[in-house]
């Protein structure tokens, strides 16, 4: 487990579990103070490591075999094995095993999401005939994971579902394991497929009540801006496959948490607005890159008070120019350009912008 303090540039290691996981471990925070760590390794028993103090300190508790969770505040949660799931009211320090309804077949759940302390839903794939068809399955709650129901979804495709989120009581999204989505406006009684195929989705999240994001295998990123209905995909610098995607100060701040000893960064374009009126900047500002370091692209980004050329070169260590980015007519305000350094030797590089017979520098 490993924390940071200083917006993700540097990571300490808080603890080194001897614990061989066999599935990919989840991270839960439910508020700054109180968040979890699950480990799944053989056996018939999974591992969680709990915080109380922001990361600082992190106890462990041996629990029922459980490989996804889910807490809606400090002492309830929910947690899920195939077809198992698990309540805890303690905080994560013991679990009892809840009976779901009769179905036929077996089911596995991927995606445990609560909306609020007591709405709820779980979704996977149910197995029949011989594990020959997958039927798609939801279930939800009202009272906090005590009881779950199965709900109707209509399809003729052999498939299940790999990750669902709602952004209210009634506006919801799920995501199949045949690239596709489907949205919900009445609170998941029926789900409308998409045609478009984006991928395999493995989670989603909403940060207000329009804006959401996806994330995905091969690099794959989403934005939607109309409660999950429509998504555009976003440029991703990375093939490798993300999981999940966190905001932070008043969601202008993204990461995404990927494979490979990933961690993308996102940080949201804000204008300055003043009685409805956006500011415009009163003379030349330039950003320092993000990321930084990086591989094998950065993002510069920088901002002019009035129309007018612009230039922007890197230049290595010994001052050598190395490529010109940018040499035309920018409009006046905020605009950023992507460095792609992938035919430059690993090193450090200075870059400047030049407007107006004034040029500044960042390394």
């Amino acid at each position: 487990i490993f924390q940071t303090t200083n917006g993700g540039l540097t990571w300490n290691m808080k603890v080194n579990s001897i614990v061989n996981a066999i599935e990919t471990p989840d991270i839960f925070f439910v508020n700054a103070s109180n968040g979890w760590v699950l480990f799944n390794p053989q056996g018939d028993s999974s591992v969680v490591y709990r915080t109380t103090n922001r990361g600082q300190n992190w106890g462990m508790i041996k629990i029922p075999k459980i490989s996804r969770f889910y807490f809606t505040n400090e002492n309830d949660g929910v947690g899920t094995f195939q077809d198992s799931v698990y309540k805890t009211t303690n905080g994560g320090v013991t679990w009892k095993k809840i009976d779901l309804e009769q179905y036929e077949g077996n089911i596995v759940l991927n995606t445990i999401f609560f909306l609020n302390e007591k709405k709820g839903w779980m979704v996977g794939g149910r197995n029949v005939n011989n594990g020959y068809y997958r039927y798609p399955a939801i279930l939800s709650t009202n009272d906090g994971g005590n009881s779950w129901s199965f709900n109707n979804f209509k399809t003729d495709y052999n498939m299940g579902l790999l990750t669902i989120a709602f952004v209210d009581s009634l506006n919801g999204v799920v995501c199949d394991n045949l690239l596709y989505y489907h949205s919900s406006s009445d609170g998941g009684k029926e789900w409308i497929r998409n045609n478009d195929a984006l991928g395999f989705i493995f989670y989603i999240l909403f940060t207000s009540e329009k804006e959401g994001w996806m994330t995905g295998a091969q690099g794959f990123i989403a934005h939607s801006i109309d409660r999950g209905k429509t998504w555009e995909k976003v440029i991703s610098p990375t093939d490798v496959a993300l999981g999940k995607i966190s905001f932070v100060k008043n969601n202008t701040v993204g990461f995404i948490f990927a494979g490979q000893n990933t961690l993308l960064r996102y940080d949201k374009p804000v204008s300055v607005v003043d009685n409805g009126i956006t500011q415009m900047p009163t003379k030349l500002i330039l950003h320092q890159n993000y990321p930084n370091p990086f591989n094998p692209t950065t993002r510069i980004n920088f901002s002019i008070p009035e129309d007018g050329k612009v230039l922007i070169k890197i230049f290595d260590v010994l001052g050598r120019e190395v490529t010109t980015l940018l040499d035309g007519i920018s409009s006046a305000g905020k605009h950023s350009v992507i460095w792609d350094g992938s035919n430059s030797a690993s090193g450090i590089y200075f870059y400047s912008v030049t407007f107006k017979n004034q040029t500044l520098y960042k390394k």
